[in-house]
């Protein structure tokens, strides 16, 4: 770059320099002027004014402040399909719906007498399906809410997995299962007789082995 060039380019860059601050500050500022705007108690080390009572901007969801208060909470659950049920649970505010799941799950075998997995429940505020994850106190709506209606629906589980049974009805079907076992039949005894024959060379320890194992109490 020539010297010519060189001073053209630097003599633009004063006008636009000069342009600028006559924007900035159309008003002239003389020498006594500006020795009073940097006196030491206008001066700020930091590049910006003080601002005093800083305003605090607070969130106007009330989340954040239920959960710090905790509380006792009351939760309504009503089932929209068989099993049935309408109940109530008291829990804190902090706890999470996998806790009202498990629960349910428990008052639902101690007084419906139906077996469930807490994955077939589905709890919903209206209908909108909540996670397990969420907290109680996300759901409140009003700062001093003590109580809260759910419905629940109680899911049919994957055909690899057992079916909602009436726990009695499980029990019964143990009883009954254990009740019908009698003994083996004179065939299965000859058949582990003839076995046994096979691999015990010797007669006397071959009877009292046999006889040993037909005394067995069942």
């Amino acid at each position: 770059m020539t010297t010519g060039s060189s001073i053209a380019v630097e003599t633009v860059f004063a006008d636009k320099f000069q342009t600028l601050i006559e924007f900035v500050c159309p008003e002239k500022t003389y020498d006594d002027d500006y020795q009073k705007l940097l006196t030491p108690k206008e001066i700020n080390p930091f590049g910006f004014p003080k601002i005093d009572d800083t305003p605090i901007f607070k969130r106007s969801n009330n989340i954040e402040s239920n959960s710090l208060n905790s509380r006792n909470i009351t939760i309504k659950l009503k089932s929209l399909r068989p099993p049935k049920f309408n109940t109530e649970l008291n829990l804190d505010s902090n706890d999470l719906i996998l806790n009202i799941k498990k629960n349910l799950k428990e008052f639902l075998i101690t007084n419906e007498n139906t077996i469930i997995e807490v994955s077939q429940i589905k709890l919903m505020l209206k209908t909108k399906t909540i996670s397990d994850s969420t907290k109680i106190s996300e759901l409140l709506t009003e700062e001093e809410q003590t109580e809260i209606s759910l419905n629940v629906m109680i899911m049919k589980l994957d055909p690899s997995s057992s079916p909602i049974v009436p726990a009695t009805t499980a029990q019964t079907e143990v009883k009954s299962t254990e009740s019908t076992f009698s003994g083996l039949t004179e065939s299965s005894w000859s058949k582990i007789y003839d076995i046994l024959k096979s691999e015990i060379k010797d007669e006397q320890i071959l009877e009292n082995y046999f006889n040993n194992l037909k005394n067995v109490n069942y």
